[in-house]
């Protein structure tokens, strides 16, 4: 037996969608993936009402090239997984399936119920409610395959077309229910070019302290997702502005006060430019190194206090290296121990610099991302000639 009740709700106000029949938003069947055209398939043929929905929708409105296609449909969780022999129910807050197809996930979810009190207990509702339930109008967009129609149920094409990002209902209430919501509403700013609408931007900074409650997991997910998706020099300067920065990266805000020189102005903005290259030109990125970034400052002046106070230049290294990794430190956001063990390999390379380390630190895992680093610090001003030139020849 399912050990999580499912209930249905029913509005008593049911909201009428302006239709956009094909020719009128853009989207043609060929730029969705067979996937979830199948998928799709196989649902409706089962009569259950069934559409895509969300960003993928959004991306082919914007004759973008979507990351992923999500399905909505009135099937429960279950119903799902009896259809697809390779599909798994998972989440807890809220039930929804993963279908596996051709070599591509399929997100399937079932309509949500329109209240949040209703929300964290399985409810699900109608494609009305659920279109409510939606964080942004530009993500409450529903593609009718079968009919090549476009539901629009919040005013979201009127947004998409405007470049606005405004969110769903009362701000400060959704803010409330998921405080994340500020940090996506940047994310889409930057990614789409958009501008927020005021009632979106402007209780933000009444409420950004809401974020010191989201768990510090999820915190460095969403950290990363702003600077790792060709678009982290926006992502920054809207965290700045939106005061978001003292909240999430404090650490950064006080060194940024408190510097002596430009130089961490100018390598943290160099440092964005290169990763957004980096990110355009299909390369790898490294949370790693984003982290060995944003902290490289603080260590620098640890080290200096350190040294200063009399205790050997190794040892220094080592202390402010473990200083600055601490869980105090990071606080609010939560590093995995993985990611830690590469910041710390990117930092301590770059200490090796006489010839007789060449030859281990060519064959160090990490030397890449540690020739990178070394390389934006000289973009940046700093006197890593020699160590570079020894460094050079090793790096393909």
């Amino acid at each position: 037996m399912h050990r999580f009740s499912i209930r249905r709700k029913t509005s008593s106000k049911q909201l009428e969608p302006r239709i956009l029949t094909k020719g009128l938003h853009g989207i043609q069947l060929p730029q969705i993936s067979k996937a979830a055209l199948e998928v799709v398939d196989v649902l409706t043929r089962a009569r259950y009402q069934t559409y895509l929905v969300g960003g993928g929708v959004r991306d082919l409105c914007l004759e973008k090239t979507p990351k992923d296609f999500d399905i909505v449909t009135n099937a429960t969780p279950q119903q799902v997984k009896k259809l697809f022999s390779r599909s798994y129910v998972i989440g807890r807050r809220f039930r929804l399936a993963h279908v596996h197809c051709k070599n591509e996930r399929i997100e399937v979810s079932t309509f949500r119920a329109g209240e949040h009190r209703y929300y964290s207990k399985n409810v699900y509702g109608t494609v009305e409610e659920d279109a409510q339930r939606r964080d942004f109008t530009i993500n409450a967009l529903y593609y009718d395959i079968q009919q090549e129609a476009l539901l629009d149920y919040v005013d979201g094409m009127r947004d998409l077309e405007s470049g606005i990002i405004r969110i769903l209902g009362k701000a400060k209430k959704r803010y409330q229910e998921d405080p994340v919501r500020m940090i996506r509403a940047i994310r889409f700013v930057a990614k789409l070019g958009f501008e927020m609408s005021p009632d979106t931007s402007e209780p933000i900074f009444k409420l950004a302290n809401l974020l010191l409650g989201v768990s510090a997991p999820r915190l460095f997910d969403e950290v990363v997702k702003l600077f790792y998706t060709g678009h982290a020099e926006t992502s920054y300067r809207s965290l700045q502005a939106l005061r978001l920065l003292e909240i999430l990266l404090p650490q950064i805000v006080y060194h940024l006060e408190h510097a002596e020189t430009a130089f961490y102005q100018k390598f943290l903005q160099q440092s964005f430019i290169n990763i957004d290259q980096r990110y355009k030109q299909n390369k790898s990125l490294s949370p790693s190194f984003l982290f060995a970034v944003l902290f490289w400052q603080p260590l620098q002046v640890r080290i200096a206090k350190l040294a200063g106070s009399g205790i050997p230049s190794v040892r220094a290294l080592e202390h402010a290296i473990d200083y600055i990794l601490a869980e105090k430190f990071t606080r609010p956001i939560d590093i995995p121990k993985r990611i830690k063990e590469g910041i710390y390999d990117i930092w301590w390379l770059q200490y090796k610099k006489h010839a007789r380390y060449v030859r281990m630190v060519r064959r160090h895992r990490r030397f890449r991302a540690a020739y990178d680093f070394l390389l934006l610090r000289k973009q940046c001003g700093e006197q890593v000639g020699e160590q570079l030139e020894l460094w050079a020849p090793h790096y393909k």
